[in-house]
């Protein structure tokens, strides 16, 4: 038994673990670091998102029913396989953390191009699957 600080100079003081052979432990650079906060920003930054629903039934013309029920319920079928299909890659050794990040950029700007350029109720449903 110890003290609460005892105990925590101890974890603090404990040593890394070793990187693995042939590798050296590299820290983030904060460069690297600003690029990653900088891409999660802009990849969660939606400020149309609220106008969606106008957007597809004015400029689109698509009717509201179509839009509650045959695009947006297919976001919800769709998100839990492409989540788990993501949990699968990440822990395959040939889909490193950069091949996911640009395959999800990708997937982002085709729901983008979808929604903006694509006529019709089949290319909004497409664009709920690359969300």
């Amino acid at each position: 038994g110890g003290d609460a600080a005892t105990i925590a100079a101890t974890s603090l003081s404990l040593p890394s673990p070793p990187a693995a052979p042939g590798t050296t432990a590299r820290l983030p650079t904060s460069e690297g670091l600003l690029a990653l906060y900088l891409f999660a920003f802009w990849s969660q930054f939606k400020p149309s998102e609220p106008f969606l629903v106008d957007f597809l039934i004015d400029t689109k013309g698509l009717t509201q029913p179509q839009v509650f029920q045959h695009v947006f319920d297919l976001f919800i079928y769709a998100r839990l396989p492409c989540v788990a299909l993501v949990g699968f890659l990440s822990g395959q050794p040939w889909a490193g953390s950069k091949k996911l990040l640009v395959g999800g950029a990708a997937c982002g700007l085709a729901t983008v191009l979808l929604t903006r350029a694509g006529e019709g109720l089949l290319c909004q449903q497409a664009a709920q699957f690359t969300v």
